[in-house]
C-alpha cells in the first residue's frame, strides 16, 4: 500500500513537471512532494501508520528513457554543430567574397589609374608633338620670312647698285657728250694706255704725226697755238 501510494505521488509529480524537469530538479523536490502526499493522504492513518519521513535514494531514468531524453539533446547539439559549421562556412565564404571583392576593387582601381596614366601620357605626348610642330612651323616660317627679307634686301641692294651705276654711266655719257671729238680721242687713248702692260715698239708715220698735231691744235686754246 505504501509503495503504491508512493508511485501515485511520484506519477502526479512527474505529470505536473515532466520527466526532464524532474530529473533536472533532482532528489530534494521529489522527496518534498512525497512527504506532502503522505501528509495529506488519510490512508496510512487508517491503517494505524504514521509516515515520519520519506527518503529517495536514487533518481535516474532507464536506459530507454535516457536515450529518449538524450535524443533531443543530441539533435540540438547536432543542430548547433551544424549551425556552427554552416556559420563557419558562411563566414569563410563571406571572407573569401570580401577578399575577392577587395582584389577586384584593387584591380579596377589599378586599371583606372593605368588608364588615367596612359591618357595623361598620351595627352603629354600629343601636347609635346603639337608644341614641336608649332615650333617647327614658327622656325620654318621665320626662316622663310628671313629668306624673303634677305632676298628683298639683296634685290633692293642690287637695284640700288645698278641704278647708281646707271646714273653714273648716264652722267659720264652726258659729260662725254659735251666734249669735242679731239678730247674724246685723247680720253680713249689714255684709257687704252692704262690697259697696256708693256709696249715693245711704236711705229709713228707722218700721217699719224699730222693727225695728232691736228688733234692737239683742236684741243689747245688759240693763245697756246700762237
Amino acid at each position: 500500500m505504501l509503495s503504491a501510494l508512493s508511485r501515485q505521488y511520484v506519477d502526479d509529480y512527474i505529470k505536473a513537471l515532466g520527466v526532464r524537469a524532474v530529473l533536472e530538479a533532482g532528489l530534494a523536490p521529489l522527496q518534498t512532494a512525497l512527504n506532502a502526499g503522505f501528509a495529506k493522504d488519510p490512508t496510512p492513518e487508517a491503517m494505524g501508520l504514521e509516515v515520519i519521513a520519506v527518503r529517495v535514494a536514487n533518481l535516474s531514468p532507464s536506459s530507454e528513457l535516457a536515450r529518449a531524453l538524450q535524443a533531443p539533446t543530441f539533435e540540438a547539439l547536432q543542430q548547433q554543430s551544424d549551425e556552427a559549421t554552416f556559420a563557419r562556412r558562411a563566414l569563410a565564404v563571406e571572407k573569401e567574397r570580401a577578399i575577392a571583392e577587395n582584389e577586384l576593387n584593387n584591380q579596377v582601381e589599378l586599371a583606372a589609374r593605368q588608364a588615367e596614366l596612359i591618357a595623361r601620357e598620351d595627352a603629354n605626348g600629343r601636347a609635346e608633338a603639337e608644341a614641336k610642330a608649332a615650333a617647327s612651323k614658327i622656325a620654318a616660317e621665320g626662316a622663310a620670312e628671313a629668306k624673303v627679307i634677305g632676298a628683298e634686301a639683296e634685290a633692293t641692294r642690287v637695284r640700288a647698285v645698278e641704278q647708281a651705276q646707271a646714273d653714273m654711266e648716264k652722267a659720264r655719257m652726258a659729260a662725254l657728250s659735251q666734249l669735242a671729238p679731239e678730247a674724246l680721242y685723247a680720253l680713249a687713248a689714255r684709257e687704252f694706255a692704262t690697259k697696256l702692260e708693256k709696249i715693245d715698239s711704236v711705229t709713228i708715220s707722218p700721217d699719224m704725226v699730222a693727225g695728232l698735231v691736228k688733234q692737239l691744235q683742236g684741243v689747245m686754246p688759240a693763245a697756246a697755238r700762237e
